[in-house]
C-alpha cells in the first residue's frame, strides 16, 4: 500500500511534502518534510494529498542492482579466490573459496541494502499522482 503524503509548502519552485500520519503526530514538521519535484506538472497546492516516489528509471536501476550485484560479486570472488589465497599465503581450498564467496555476498548485500534505503537522498522524489479523496 502506498503512503499518502500531504503538500505542506510550495515556495520558490520548491515543493515540500510530509506523510499524512505525521501531520497528526507531534513530529517536527521541519524534520519530517521531504522536498519533492513535480516534473509531470500535476496541479497541486498546499494541503493536496499525493503519492510520491522515485522516477521510473531510478526504480529500474535500483531493481537491477539489487538483483545482479550480489550475483556478480560472488562470481568475482570465486574467480579471485586463488589470487587472494596467494596474497595471504594460504592454499586455495574449497573452504577458502566458500569463505571468499560468503564474504562477497555479505558485503554486496549490505551495499545493496544501504543503496536501496538511501536512494531517496541521492535521487529526488517526485509527485506521482494525486491521492484519491
Amino acid at each position: 500500500m502506498k503512503q499518502v503524503y500531504v503538500i505542506t509548502k510550495i515556495e520558490n519552485n520548491r515543493t515540500f511534502a510530509m506523510q499524512e500520519k505525521h501531520l497528526e503526530g507531534h513530529i517536527s514538521k521541519a524534520h519530517a518534510s521531504l522536498e519533492v519535484i513535480n516534473p509531470r506538472k500535476i496541479k497541486i497546492h498546499e494541503g493536496s494529498k499525493v503519492y510520491i516516489g522515485l522516477p521510473q528509471k531510478a526504480e529500474a536501476v535500483r531493481g537491477i542492482l539489487c538483483l545482479f550485484m550480489p550475483l556478480i560479486m560472488c562470481g568475482a570472488a570465486l574467480l579471485c579466490a586463488p589470487f587472494i589465497a596467494g596474497l595471504l599465503h594460504v592454499t586455495p581450498s574449497e573452504t577458502f573459496k566458500f569463505i571468499c564467496i560468503t564474504a562477497a555476498f555479505v558485503v554486496s548485500t549490505a551495499a545493496v541494502t544501504f543503496f536501496s534505503r538511501n536512494t531517496e537522498t541521492i535521487v529526488k522524489l517526485q509527485v506521482l499522482s494525486l491521492a484519491e479523496k
